[in-house]
């Protein structure tokens, strides 16, 4: 096969099917060299692939079987032309045999040998480099980046230490600066101490003179050193990085941080950015941008100029495995394969999780590995994955008999306006859409978060977020939006948030479009607010997963009043987490709810519970 018709494969497949390898001339078999847990060999990083598709593909979650087929698949593109990289098991090895030099410092002293898992991470970061060699003599590294989540206590702050340490000392950079960064001052101390406890209990400072003090280790011999820094952006202005590494990046409330760092390491001949964390409760944050982003990777659906240059290995539950499971905890827990990772912890926090709800996130994310909703809020972020298709479009519905039912949400300044698609066939499978809209003026009163999410999701051109000329809402875009909607799509009924909305609706029905003025009061939204949070539970909607739809998801906070009526709102009205394109297909849902037919049908009755 040439390069661009493995470019098309489609990695999930492999997972289904491994009889499917043979199909494209791979004998998985000669990857299994039947080494055993301890041995330290760059072959680890084959036979840990073809392990987890066939001995432990129990045991093993989705996406690490995904890297597994990504990797073993890059060996027969590394045979083709197009593809400028090969996997050396010399450099493999170079890492993997580093580590003999160092010891654990925490719970016990024993010389570090690596697991299988580690093994395979650390021989890809390093084992895959360029065919041509650089004019410096120096094989490249194909991988600048690497990702790497998984759940606590599975040694990964000890195995960024030796990345970091290795970086330092075993690179051939003259002159290597070297950095340890977190969301806190001490969170970015940790990697940087425990190398440095490492190192005083080993014989590298002699053999390669180092000096080290409580704020940084100096190798004056290759003017090298390796310092942590805080988490304030203005204070890394100016670095000038060889090796980054940044730990627990799910709690960064911005991505200035990440992007200094990133950007650092631009004049570096063969830098590397190390990403190494649990999950966590912030779905706008950068960590579950970049873990969302390694999903498409693992996928083979990103750009080959991210994925040919970007590591990822994401050790994580998957849907539909109990969080108090065996299953669940050795997927998102590699080191318990070998022993390493106990399990009494994990029974005694599963058990505590299912008996308090308010321990579940916490157990979810740092034991389990999945980003959450943790706060008291409104839908459940487990049911809002559930129920998400990725692979649907919009105008997949262009053309059909299929009734569909829009609701507008109207943003006035700095808040998004919304529009939300319900779309209910005559099977009653529903299936919604949200577009959001901002006005790019208003980009810099917006948070920090806010303002790199926005832009973000803008320059994705996926239409589900669009940032627009000027300081206000653009009403003469979304009238264009709902007029080229009534030409593609059935649509029974367009509601309109009656706040700022009068002309609109004046010009939509003199077009001769169904416009209706929906109120957004608890008497008028009840009803169909309770029927999407059903919906939503009883996986009977879906969803395209869009990033902005599924933040507008996990923000939203419910209130019910002394009569038991409820409404969707934000967690409080200064928050700067919105919620509009969920108000936007709760106003689309209105519009089916109190349509003539008064009573919807549904083969799981979900309308008659209410």
């Amino acid at each position: 096969m040439t390069y661009e018709e493995w470019n098309a494969v489609r990695y999930e497949d492999f997972v289904d099917d491994i009889n499917l390898f043979k199909t494209y001339g791979i004998d998985i078999e000669k990857y299994n060299f039947n080494l055993k847990d301890e041995d330290q060999s760059p072959r680890w990083v084959h036979q840990y692939c073809y392990e987890a598709l066939t001995k432990y593909k129990d045991e093993t979650c989705l996406n690490i079987k995904l890297a597994a087929v990504r990797h073993i698949i890059d060996m027969q593109r590394a045979k083709t032309e197009g593809f400028k990289y090969k996997f050396s098991n010399e450099y493999a090895f170079k890492i993997i045999d580093f580590y003999k030099y160092l010891s654990h410092v925490k719970g016990t002293s024993e010389q570090f040998k690596l697991l299988p898992w580690q093994q395979f991470l650390v021989g890809s970061m390093f084992g895959w480099v360029q065919k041509e060699l650089h004019v410096t003599g120096r094989a490249l590294r194909r991988f600048k980046y690497a990702d790497v989540f998984v759940a606590r206590k599975n040694g990964k702050s000890t195995l960024a230490c030796g990345v970091a340490l290795y970086m330092l000392l075993m690179d051939g950079e003259v002159g290597a600066d070297v950095f340890t960064t977190g969301p806190t001052g001490k969170q970015a101390r940790i990697v940087f101490d425990d190398s440095r406890k490492m190192l005083k209990k080993s014989v590298l400072p002699q053999i390669f003179d180092l000096r080290m003090n409580n704020d940084a280790i100096y190798c004056d011999s290759l003017n090298a050193k390796m310092e942590y820094k805080n988490s304030i952006p203005d204070n890394l202005d100016g670095l000038n990085s060889h090796f980054a590494v940044v730990d627990e990046i799910h709690s960064f409330k911005s991505p200035a941080v990440y992007d200094v760092m990133k950007t650092s390491m631009g004049s570096r001949l063969n830098p590397m950015f190390f990403v190494i964390s649990t999950a966590g409760t912030n779905l706008g944050c950068i960590g579950h941008d970049l873990f969302t982003t390694d999903e498409d990777i693992l996928r083979n659906k990103s750009s080959p100029e991210l994925s040919e240059t970007k590591f990822c290995a994401l050790y994580t539950m998957d849907n539909g495995d109990a969080f108090n499971s065996d299953t669940a905890w050795h997927k998102a827990n590699p080191s318990m394969r070998s022993g390493a990772r106990g399990r009494d912890e994990l029974v005694a926090l599963a058990n505590d999780a299912a008996m308090r709800p308010s321990a579940r996130p916490n157990f979810m994310t740092k034991y389990l590995n999945i980003f959450v909703n943790g706060t008291d809020k409104w839908l459940q972020f487990d049911d809002i994955r559930n129920t998400a298709n990725n692979t649907l479009k919009l105008e997949d519905f262009a053309g059909t008999d299929v009734d569909c039912y829009i609701g507008v949400d109207i943003g006035l300044v700095s808040d998004l306006s919304a529009i939300g698609y319900v779309f209910i066939d005559k099977d009653e499978n529903i299936t919604c859409f949200a577009k959001a809209f901002f006005p790019d003026e208003q980009l810099v009163e917006a948070s920090d978060a806010n303002r790199s999410n926005y832009t973000r999701w803008h320059n994705q051109k996926d239409g589900s977020f669009t940032l627009t000329d000027g300081c206000s809402c653009d009403f003469d875009l979304l009238e264009d939006e709902l007029v080229d909607a009534c030409r593609m799509f059935n649509v029974k009924s367009i509601e309109l948030d009656p706040w700022n909305a009068n002309q609109l609706e004046r010009n939509l029905k003199k077009r001769k479009l169904p416009a209706n003025l929906r109120g957004q009061g608890k008497k008028d939204l009840n009803e169909p607010t309770k029927l999407f949070e059903r919906l939503i539970m009883d996986h009977t909607l879906t969803h395209n997963g869009s990033a902005v739809l599924e933040w507008c998801m996990v923000n939203a906070c419910i209130e019910v009043d002394k009569n038991n009526l409820v409404s969707v709102v934000k967690e409080n009205k200064h928050s700067d987490d919105k919620i509009d394109c969920v108000k936007a297909i709760i106003t689309a849902l209105a519009g089916f709810v109190h349509r003539e037919e008064k009573t919807p049908r549904f083969k799981k009755g979900v309308a008659r519970r209410f």
